[in-house]
């Protein structure tokens, strides 16, 4: 009788926070799955809530070598976007091929990586969407 009552119970505690409205939040469960904790979602680009920053320049003694010719291929759909092959720092210079991408909204415009020599050292901003 108790564990019947018990079942109901927690069936229908399930189904109250199965009808949560959620919002920007996604539950995790511990090892407990009756005591769900919440962990905020940061904003993604482009949707209300978000910040645009920026990213810092990287400083790196070397610049990138030249790229090599990449041949662009058919679009996989509309409204994907194609953006250049590029070289990325990680504590080297990583060729990163080309691809398409949809824009993360409307009038998002691609701004390439680029590399900016100061003095003995290379500056390297990565590519962004804006």
């Amino acid at each position: 009788m108790v564990n019947r009552f018990l079942m109901a119970a927690v069936g229908a505690a399930g189904f109250s926070l199965a009808a949560c409205d959620v919002h920007s939040s996604t539950y995790l469960y511990d090892e407990h799955p009756r005591h769900p904790v919440v962990v905020e979602q940061q904003p993604v680009y482009g949707q209300p809530g978000y910040v645009y920053q920026e990213p810092a320049p990287i400083y790196v003694r070397e610049a990138p070598p030249p790229p090599p010719v990449e041949r662009i291929v058919a679009a996989p759909g509309p409204g994907y976007v194609w953006v250049p092959g590029y070289y990325d720092w990680h504590d080297r210079w990583v060729w990163r091929s080309g691809h398409y991408e949809r824009p993360p909204h409307q009038n998002a415009v691609w701004v390439p990586p680029h590399t900016e020599r100061h003095g003995d050292r290379v500056e390297f901003r990565v590519g962004v969407w804006r």
